[in-house]
């Protein structure tokens, strides 16, 4: 049987019976590359290398499986005629590098995070991003925005409305006057004070069908204590807390992270985070926050 050169059909002979079926399998091949993505399993990890019917027959490849760590993807440079252009999706859980065998370490690799998509053009060795899909974006929460919360209100006027300072519970302080001006919030030993962020409005190129992550820049000033912040997340009004604790601080400057379920968001215009944080106990040493900010998957085609 003689096959199509770039999508391995194959061909329909003279002598051939039940010529139908062969004709509507290159239809139904046709009608799957045009409209849903080619699943290739990364769970092996390491380095992997799709075939070229595997980046021939659809138009998206689809990153899928449970790798251990982040993975490499070797594009055939060789076998796939130096030029392609295809879609590429990451949901293995892992960052995904793309590279091309005979070009392996060039500049022009591309990382893939968890949760992305790209249309991505190789030309020989050179692979470069024709249009971002889906892409990683962040949302700042301005520490000089948080307020102590006493007794699960908003303190009142003769109290600032609870905006941090040098002298509330906890502190917003730099770290060192004139020699370190880095800024922190600062639990002392035996303080757990809730504190809590603006509202974050759902940004309007939110993917609301992935997973948002809250980071934390976070430490402890000492060795001892080993709490871990409790980050609690409404979504708009009348929800329920769906946050969680952070793994436990350490006197090493460390990026904690609490996952918000795609399930549990609304999404744009209506929904907007509420956020606070809640020391867990720590009776000696004091709890130091450095940046926090909202990550999530944005739609930009």
């Amino acid at each position: 049987m003689v096959d199509s050169s770039n999508e391995a059909h194959t061909h329909v002979e003279t002598t051939q019976k039940n010529k139908e079926a062969t004709i509507n399998t290159v239809f139904d091949d046709n009608d799957t590359a045009k409209n849903d993505p080619n699943d290739f399993v990364t769970t092996a990890g390491g380095t992997l290398t799709p075939t070229a019917l595997e980046l021939q027959r659809n138009f998206t490849l689809r990153l899928t499986g449970s790798p251990a760590a982040a993975f490499t993807i070797d594009l055939d440079d060789a076998s796939n005629a130096r030029n392609l252009v295809r879609g590429f999706e990451n949901v293995s859980g892992k960052t995904a590098t793309f590279d091309t065998i005979t070009g392996v370490g060039s500049s022009s690799t591309i990382t893939l995070l968890d949760g992305e998509s790209a249309i991505i053009h190789m030309q020989g060795q050179e692979l470069r991003v024709l249009a971002w899909l889906k892409k990683t974006a962040h949302l700042d929460l301005p520490l000089s925005g948080l307020r102590e919360i006493i007794g699960n209100e908003i303190p009142n006027a003769a109290a600032t409305g609870g905006l941090l300072a040098s002298d509330t519970t906890p502190t917003y302080e730099r770290v060192s006057g004139a020699t370190d001006k880095a800024i922190r919030v600062n639990w002392i030993g035996g303080n757990v004070d809730e504190v809590q962020f603006p509202p974050v409005p759902m940004p309007h190129d939110l993917d609301a069908g992935a997973d948002l992550t809250i980071h934390l820049l976070a430490k402890m000033d000492a060795g001892g204590d080993t709490p871990t912040i409790e980050v609690e997340v409404f979504d708009a009004i009348g929800d329920t807390e769906m946050g969680g604790p952070t793994a436990a601080l350490s006197s090493t400057l460390a990026e904690l992270t609490v996952i918000i379920v795609a399930a549990n968001i609304s999404g744009h215009p209506l929904g907007f985070l509420n956020i606070s944080l809640i020391p867990g106990t720590h009776a000696t040493q004091a709890v130091e926050l450095y940046a926090a900010w909202v990550e999530y998957i944005k739609v930009t085609a």
